[in-house]
């Protein structure tokens, strides 16, 4: 369904110095992340509060995994049933909390 390719952005050496200080703030994963989206104007995505509160606090826009779900809504490929669907089996199956538990109460 999603089958779009997903560029891979190079490290580059501002992108790597950039992870290399904020790497005392988040872990590897998220710095590198955050690295990336400050470098390129980008987006963090990312559903874990403290690296969310970091980026927004740096000015880097954050989207979490209900974000991305209404952008593939909204980017047609996907519905609204299968997103609640996918929603509902991140809440009852693994634990995924968020205030709402259909798309819709998003919008």
């Amino acid at each position: 369904m999603l089958d779009d390719e997903i560029p891979v952005a190079p490290i580059s050496d501002t992108v790597a110095n950039r992870e290399a200080v904020v790497g005392e703030h988040l872990d590897p994963g998220e710095a590198q992340a955050f690295a990336l989206a400050d470098a390129h104007d980008g987006r963090l995505l990312t559903d874990d509060g403290d690296a969310r509160s970091f980026a927004k606090d740096q000015g880097v826009t954050v989207v979490g995994s209900v974000g991305v779900l209404l952008a593939a809504i909204d980017a047609g490929k996907i519905d609204e049933a299968t997103a609640d669907g996918w929603l509902s089996t991140w809440i009852d199956e693994i634990g995924y909390y968020v205030p709402y538990r259909t798309i819709s109460e998003y919008r």
